[in-house]
């Protein structure tokens, strides 16, 4: 499978710890409720802000990294953010 230099350069942004987290950071800066996922806490290895509520924005290289690029799952140069729901709940979550 061939990666396109969009997917190339997505990568490169994700392997920059300083680069990842403003993305990241950009992507928590939209949320409407914001002040209930907090500051959030930088996990680069899992590529991911997670915050005080319990969940976290995850980047990916575009929404299904694992199909191919299409109309539809598009690749752009900064990859794309989620809101996911962690499957453990922090400890000190109220979920918890």
């Amino acid at each position: 499978m061939n990666t396109s230099e969009n997917e190339k350069k997505a990568l490169a942004l994700a392997s920059d710890p300083a680069a990842l987290l403003k993305r990241l950071q950009e992507a928590r800066s939209v949320l409407t409720d914001r002040r209930r996922f907090g500051k959030g806490r930088f996990d680069f290895a899992g590529r991911r802000l997670i915050g005080s509520n319990g969940l976290a924005l995850q980047w990916r290289t575009r929404m299904e990294p694992d199909q191919p690029e299409s109309y539809r799952n598009q690749q752009t140069t900064r990859g794309c953010v989620i809101l996911v729901c962690p499957k453990d709940p922090p400890e000190n979550s109220p979920d918890a």
